[in-house]
């Protein structure tokens, strides 16, 4: 288990942020139209799952079923969550029904999945969870120095559908996770802030740039920085209320209130 983001608007509740069934049977099919099928079966049986919750919560409004796992699209990065929120500010964001560039392709995309055309109110949810399969339509930018070797070409019409613009060193995932989960909303500011603080960190510790290693030292900074720093009331339940087991532990500078264990913070993305 491990730490994810996801976006959203300033108050909604973490129950309102889960992939739908409809979400999953699209994604699904797109992922056998890219011969994952391993990974489409296992979004079919998903699917299935989801649709039989979301069936049981129509006949009984306003149930929350504490057993029941939410599936999440999430960044298992943070500077993709910023990078996502900062598409979300600028007047390109939007979606793109007839693209005409990879660019567009990708901002639709993007925007399909975090239609948050209010700048201002976007906010992050961090929480624990465990990934299913990565989202090959928003996945990582294709690397420089090797453009020129990629088939089909990405400036290509018909490559739109293989690559991803949008700035992202690993993009977005499908992400499982327990309805007891405790999430923590972080303002965008803070968020920045915190990323700021550990990529400064980081440096001042080695001459050499930002490989891998650092910046995986600069997630779990990050991290760490976010959890610690956090008002009580800024964790929540799966209904979006403060959660009253961070409210009584909030005194104890030894609790780590996302059920996060040493071991999973050491597992941040490269």
């Amino acid at each position: 288990m491990r730490l994810w983001m996801t976006l959203a608007y300033r108050d909604t509740a973490p129950l309102r942020v889960g992939v739908t069934s409809a979400e999953l049977r699209a994604f699904g099919q797109a992922l056998v139209e890219r011969e994952q099928t391993a990974q489409a079966a296992v979004v079919a049986q998903i699917a299935r799952e989801v649709t039989h919750t979301e069936s049981a919560r129509r006949h009984r409004p306003g149930l929350v079923d504490v057993g029941a796992e939410r599936y999440i699209w999430a960044f298992g990065r943070v500077d993709d969550a910023l990078t996502a929120f900062h598409a979300n500010h600028r007047s390109d964001y939007a979606a793109y029904p007839e693209p005409r560039t990879l660019r567009e392709a990708s901002l639709d995309r993007l925007y399909r999945r975090f239609p948050l055309s209010d700048y201002p109110r976007t906010r992050a949810l961090l929480f624990a969870g465990v990934r299913v399969c990565d989202d090959p339509r928003l996945q990582a930018d294709p690397a420089i120095d090797t453009l020129a070797t990629l088939t089909p070409e990405p400036g290509a019409q018909s490559a739109w559908d293989h690559y991803t613009c949008c700035g992202f060193r690993s993009g977005l995932s499908l992400v499982r996770v327990s309805a007891l989960t405790r999430w923590l909303r972080v303002d965008m500011r803070e968020l920045e802030d915190a990323w700021a603080g550990a990529l400064e960190a980081v440096k001042s510790a080695s001459a050499g740039a930002l490989e891998a290693p650092l910046l995986a030292a600069a997630q779990a900074h990050a991290h760490e920085a976010l959890l610690r720093g956090a008002a009580p009331e800024a964790f929540v339940s799966l209904d979006g209320q403060p959660d009253p087991a961070v409210r009584r532990s909030a005194s104890s500078p030894t609790r780590t209130p996302l059920h996060v264990t040493a071991s999973s913070r050491r597992q941040q993305a490269g």
